[in-house]
């Protein structure tokens, strides 16, 4: 390797990267997920999502979200025709190492609470779940964007119950609990980015979002 090469890599590795994400930043998500339960059924979820954080201290982070969401499932034929529509609520933390570096580590932990209802004529329907999981994500830095790849556990703890005909209820849980990411953050000015998200595995999914710090 020609010195000038091996130079500009050790520059690139060790070189602080700027800081896009410090302070309290505000933003809205757009997602489609599905989720193969353990009952056979996919369960499909379409959200918009508003969210908060704020770094309490460097690399740490606090976050608030919660927004409103349509459900529809395949493979259930006794909810068929039904589309429940409700609200999600959660929390989340997040935690960076060498958030001032080209190359960097990040955990997160979030949970989230779902519920949505629907009926007709013969049916009430009601969905709620709680949703928990943690990530693990490498990080490469240039500037004014970022990449992620990472790898994710998935817990899903619920209830679907119908009233009606027929009258039942029954637990709803994840068929698989892993699964992996890939994220593109892109900072159009210093305080504003648009990142996409698709995630594989347990849950698959596509995210957009749109976010500003304050």
């Amino acid at each position: 390797m020609r010195p000038a090469r091996l130079a500009l890599l050790l520059l690139l590795s060790s070189a602080p990267a700027p800081a896009f994400d410090e302070g309290v930043e505000a933003g809205l998500t757009i997602d489609r997920t599905h989720i193969d339960l353990d009952t056979g059924a996919e369960l499909r979820i379409t959200g918009a999502t508003l969210f908060l954080t704020e770094e309490l201290r460097p690399g740490f982070k606090l976050g608030l979200h919660g927004g409103a969401l349509l459900l529809s499932q395949s493979g259930n034929a006794e909810a068929a025709g039904l589309e429940p529509t409700g609200f999600r609520l959660g929390v989340s933390a997040h935690g960076e190492l060498f958030p001032q570096h080209r190359f960097g580590l990040a955990g997160t932990l979030s949970y989230s609470y779902l519920r949505a209802e629907d009926s007709d004529a013969d049916r009430d329907l009601t969905i709620a779940l709680h949703l928990a999981r943690a990530e693990l994500a490498g990080q490469l830095r240039l500037n004014g964007s970022r990449l992620q790849l990472g790898a994710y556990a998935l817990h899903i703890d619920g209830d679907e119950t119908l009233a009606g005909t027929p009258n039942r209820s029954r637990p709803l849980a994840a068929d698989r609990g892993t699964g992996g990411f890939i994220q593109a953050d892109l900072w159009v000015d210093p305080t504003g980015r648009v990142s996409l998200r698709l995630d594989g595995g347990a849950r698959q999914a596509a995210a957009l979002s749109f976010a500003r710090l304050f």
